[in-house]
């Protein structure tokens, strides 16, 4: 059915995948090509190797990097935890992959903050990192108090692991320079993956104007459940009081979409069932926690850009969201390094 729609509908297919393309090009991969380059280092070079007595400060840890370098690494980081002499179930796996799948600070500032609402204050940004990154760890907080199943305390064989890929903190630098290139690589592969999903559905959503054709906040809504960046740029383009249309885009960002899992699918399989419920739980949770908390916030905050100044803004956005990510990326970099070296000694 999908072959033959892409088939009769070519100029709609077309369209989609030349937007799908520019919504690549210009958010999503400065936003995460150099955090999925150094992600890979580090995994490397064992610093997300679990050591057999991991428990909520592993987690945590997972969970801030996570947040950190943004969609799919929190999958990326979880991959591994599901190790048969001493992991965690496939179950818990899936529900800790969607509360650690979350969108990097780079991607709300930049992406959605800048280039999408080109908002004229950060405070909406950070009212929308707020609510998309403390509702997860609310609920995560909640899900290991209510299971308690995190790694198994001596683990022998995620802690043999661990000290097998530890490499010794005098041959870092030597070392940091041998795995650069398959990190490289590593990035490149998910950076093609990510862009074929998102390619992929923006394509299809071109293909179903009934569901862009429903009241304007449903449609919207519907789309970025099947593809976030596509949702988040229609919920922009409406005119709605910034209170609802804040709450929206916590939801539609913290969600994710079925594109974002299909993404984190890719890199690390997880159950459908547990990951998308996970997100839900998280989506709605979000959405409220904004629209309780956005009264507490300064006036300015409804203030957003005329769609005129919206064109104008977007021209230097990618330049804007390369830079922040670089800044970010690095001082994330050195922090992990200094952190590695400390617990290795």
């Amino acid at each position: 059915m999908l072959l033959f729609l892409f088939a009769f509908f070519g100029d709609a297919s077309m369209r989609g995948a030349i937007k799908g393309l520019e919504l690549f090009a210009h958010g999503v991969f400065p936003a995460l090509f150099p955090f999925c380059v150094c992600i890979g280092c580090l995994k490397r070079l064992g610093f997300f190797d679990t050591r057999g007595d991991l428990g909520f400060g592993g987690l945590f840890r997972r969970f801030m990097l996570g947040a950190l370098a943004g969609n799919p690494t929190g999958s990326m980081l979880m991959g591994s935890a599901d190790d048969p002499n001493g992991g965690m179930s496939a179950a818990d796996r899936s529900v800790y992959c969607a509360l650690f799948n979350l969108a990097s600070p780079v991607f709300i500032l930049g992406t959605v903050g800048s280039r999408l609402f080109s908002f004229k204050t950060p405070l909406p940004a950070i009212l929308i990192m707020l609510c998309h990154y403390g509702s997860a760890f609310i609920l995560f907080c909640a899900y290991y108090a209510a299971t308690k199943r995190g790694f198994r305390k001596g683990a022998s064989g995620v802690k043999q692991a661990f000290e097998q890929s530890t490499l010794p903190s005098s041959k870092w630098g030597t070392d940091m320079i041998s795995v650069f290139p398959s990190a490289l690589m590593d990035a490149l592969t998910t950076m093609l993956k990510l862009c074929g999903t998102i390619v992929f559905f923006v394509s299809l959503t071109e293909l179903m104007p009934p569901i862009s054709a429903l009241s304007a906040p449903i449609g919207s809504l519907l789309v970025g459940m099947l593809e976030m960046t596509n949702g988040l740029d229609m919920l922009a383009a409406l005119r709605l009081s910034p209170q609802i249309a804040l709450s929206l885009t916590c939801f539609v960002l913290s969600f994710g979409g079925i594109c974002i899992f299909m993404q984190a699918n890719a890199v690390s399989p997880v159950r459908a069932a547990e990951y998308l419920s996970a997100k839900l739980i998280h989506g709605i949770s979000a959405a409220l926690l904004c629209y309780l908390i956005f009264p507490l916030f300064p006036a300015d905050i409804s203030v957003l850009s005329a769609s005129s100044e919206r064109l104008i803004q977007r021209s230097v956005t990618t330049l804007q969201i390369a830079l922040l990510c670089l800044i970010v990326s690095a001082a994330a970099s050195l922090g992990a390094v200094l952190t590695a070296k400390r617990t290795r000694a």
